[in-house]
């Protein structure tokens, strides 16, 4: 969700059995009166129902675009997943009660040399990465943009860096800061197949005023399976722009640290946040993991 962008809010009005009848007598009286003359019936049209080749578009999303990107309106892919989920027998309710109101951005504008070509579309198992992390990240925002690639990527609507240029992580998760409402971003990259959903709402159900960081291990803080508050863009600014890295940003602001003992709760067991930079690295997630989403 994206600046001048209202949240949506989702309700239903549920009538109880007391209260049909009188319902029912009210709208034989009004049809009643339609028929005298009193007023004129008002005729309402429904809204057609896109079909798959037609994603649907939420009335504030109409007209509003990236800076920087290709002229577009966003369109959240979970629209479309909705709609089959809908098509599958769950209801709008129970599927939109599983998505947690937050932005999520992949982060994809790295060079990729040490894999010797463009990481997100490397296949693993079958499928290109970005493609798992896409449909991962997907069943837990329901904004999803990809950072560092202002025309987009595989049905995801594209987000350029702040300097135009393919500057890194931060770049990415400043450019996402600037233009998310406040609240929070949730972030993943391209080369993280492995990442689960369930962790990924574990990080949102523990965001605030501060950045949600897992801690590995070692020691090592895991920045891009994480969640930042929008209140960080001053600091991820100014580093950005020093020449710093999303780690430097957290060495100069408070955080809130997720160590292993909490983690390993949520079933995790590293794989969220496992990098495939190269070949090698693949085939060690593949055998230590099993192929993703298993």
């Amino acid at each position: 969700m994206w600046t001048s962008r209202k949240p949506a809010v989702f309700c239903s009005v549920h009538t109880t059995s007391s209260e049909r009848p009188q319902i029912a007598a009210l709208q034989t009286a009004k049809a009643h009166d339609a028929s005298r003359g009193s007023r004129p019936a008002i005729s309402r049209t429904a809204a057609p129902v896109p079909t798959a080749s037609e994603p649907a578009i939420r009335a504030q999303d109409a007209g509003s675009a990236v800076s920087g990107s290709v002229s577009r309106p966003i369109r959240p892919p979970q629209l479309t997943r909705v709609q089959t989920r809908m098509a599958q027998g769950m209801s709008r309710r129970d599927i939109m009660a599983r998505m947690v109101r937050a932005t999520g951005v992949i982060l994809a504008g790295g060079a990729s040399r040490r894999m010797g070509s463009d990481k997100a579309l490397v296949t693993v198992a079958g499928r290109p990465m970005f493609h798992w992390v896409r449909d991962r990240m997907s069943e837990v925002c329901e904004t999803v943009v990809v950072a560092g690639r202002p025309e987009g990527l595989a049905g995801v609507d594209g987000l350029a860096d702040p300097s135009g240029e393919r500057l890194g992580p931060l770049a990415g998760l400043a450019a996402a800061l600037e233009r998310a409402e406040p609240g929070q971003v949730l972030v993943t990259a391209t080369d993280q197949p492995w990442v689960r959903p369930a962790t990924l709402r574990a990080l949102l159900e523990r965001a605030g005023e501060l950045a949600v960081v897992p801690v590995a291990h070692d020691g090592a803080r895991q920045t891009t399976c994480a969640v930042y508050p929008t209140t960080m863009l001053p600091v991820a600014l100014d580093e950005l722009y020093s020449g710093g890295s999303i780690q430097s940003t957290l060495d100069r602001t408070a955080f809130v640290p997720v160590s292993p003992d909490e983690w390993q709760t949520w079933g995790e067991d590293g794989r969220s946040w496992f990098s495939a930079d190269t070949p090698d690295e693949i085939a060690a997630g593949l055998s230590r993991f099993g192929p993703p989403a298993t």
